[in-house]
């Protein structure tokens, strides 16, 4: 049985590079991703347009599994990032989590809360952090 593995996923180039990674790797042995998107407000409407978002960014990473010939299981889920993550990891019994990174600044991501830096004080499953392409900008 080949590898299973978690790909937070939501656009970015850093998460693209993510998916692609994870893609190259699970296709080489023959394993499986689960494609998982984060967390939305509370607020109803928002919540729903942010899942028909997710829904949208989903198809596109199915397309690109579906070009390696890896399965995927997609996962829209509210939850915050990197507690998602770890759970949908751990119920999917996953070997790996893969996640992009962004660019920011140490301030700017000190504000806003890097997922990678929860993801490596609250996972038990292996972690692999995957930086945007060089020259990327981040938006």
């Amino acid at each position: 049985m080949g590898v299973a593995a978690v790909v937070g996923h939501d656009e970015s180039p850093g998460a693209r590079a993510a998916l692609d990674v994870a893609l190259g790797l699970v296709q080489s042995l023959r394993g499986r991703i689960v494609v998982y998107l984060f967390d939305a407000p509370h607020d109803p409407l928002v919540a729903d347009e942010l899942r028909k978002e997710g829904e949208r960014i989903t198809k596109g990473a199915l397309m690109a599994a579906g070009n390696c010939r890896v399965r995927v299981d997609p996962v829209v889920a509210n939850r915050p990032a990197a507690e998602g993550l770890v759970e949908i990891a751990e119920e999917r019994r996953a070997d790996l989590i893969f996640v992009g990174i962004h660019r920011d600044s140490a301030i700017v991501g000190a504000l806003r809360g890097s997922v990678c830096h929860k993801l490596v004080h609250c996972t038990t499953v292996p972690l692999v952090v995957v930086p945007p392409p060089a020259g990327t900008v981040q938006p």
